[in-house]
């Protein structure tokens, strides 16, 4: 793939930012099972820091018993050393920043960060603030897909100045100083999402939860890496790997157990229409009437 474009991102960012945008470049682990070891977790977001000659200097950790912000990362690695299994249980969130972190809350933009999460959705993110190149961030991807064995991942290069952090986490981040166009139209993107899949829809008094194992995404990116339950959703009344096959929406090839779609920059836009339209997107819609798994196919 070539080197990625400065430019919107369907899944966001509107089309008519001026000039070329600083870039933060993006890994996105959708939907982690259970199991796992806490060290391989320390050991990629490590690597991930060490890529960009850095280390994580500044730990922020919530466990079941609440936020516990005295953790190091040696305290972790003796913590998850001791018992992995009882510390996976035990842990919520954890945030790796550089030293001197900068979480201005305007931008909400440190130079290098990584976060995973076991609250629903389970999920793990990295970023930098620097416009890698698609091998890159496949790489970042496989080795993540090693380490998680998430329903889907995403890579994908977003504009500082909206904070890849605050996208991440469901956040509507917009800078001081206005630059570009902002609408309600992304705003909604997120709270869809967080009703969809964070905080969950009523129905006849329980909550009912999407996410990426039923064959969800949660919007349209340059890089994903999907499983056969994603590709064979319907899209417009066929499954979605015949659609971009009959229609030339990208290139599909293995990686591991699972499909990379490479989603054509030119096509963002009509691809995310595709997938709101028959509810494929957390981001497109609230999912009230969408129906339990055995009628999506």
């Amino acid at each position: 793939m070539s080197e990625p474009q400065t430019q919107p991102y369907a899944h966001l960012v509107s089309e008519d930012l001026p000039g070329s945008p600083e870039v933060a470049s993006c890994v996105y682990h959708d939907g982690l099972p259970a199991e796992g070891r806490f060290l391989d977790i320390l050991d990629l977001v490590e690597g991930w820091f060490a890529a960009f000659s850095s280390k994580p200097r500044v730990v922020l950790t919530k466990t079941r018993a609440g936020n516990s912000p005295r953790h190091t990362l040696k305290s972790l690695r003796s913590a998850a050393t001791h018992d992995d299994a009882a510390f996976m249980r035990d842990v919520r969130t954890v945030q790796f920043f550089p030293k001197g972190r900068s979480t201005v809350d305007d931008t909400w933009r440190p130079s290098v960060y990584a976060t995973v999460s076991f609250e629903r959705p389970a999920s793990a993110f990295f970023c930098v603030n620097q416009s890698l190149p698609a091998t890159a961030l496949l790489r970042q991807i496989q080795s993540g897909e090693q380490c998680f064995s998430a329903s889907a991942s995403y890579g994908f290069w977003f504009p500082q100045q909206f904070s890849p952090l605050g996208y991440f986490w469901g956040i509507t981040v917009q800078p001081a100083r206005r630059y570009g166009n902002w609408t309600s139209r992304h705003a909604r993107r997120l709270s869809h999402w967080r009703d969809n899949a964070q905080i969950g829809l009523c129905d006849k008094g329980t909550r009912r939860y999407f996410s990426a194992g039923d064959g969800f995404v949660r919007d349209v990116y340059p890089l994903m890496l999907l499983s056969e339950t994603h590709l064979a959703r319907r899209a417009a009344g066929i499954p979605l790997r015949d659609r971009i096959a009959k229609e030339g929406l990208g290139d599909i090839e293995p990686l591991g157990s699972k499909l990379l779609w490479h989603v054509p920059h030119r096509s963002l836009v009509t691809i995310q229409s595709l997938l709101d339209e028959n509810d494929v997107t957390l981001s497109g819609r609230r999912l009230e009437h969408v129906a339990g798994p055995a009628a999506w196919h």
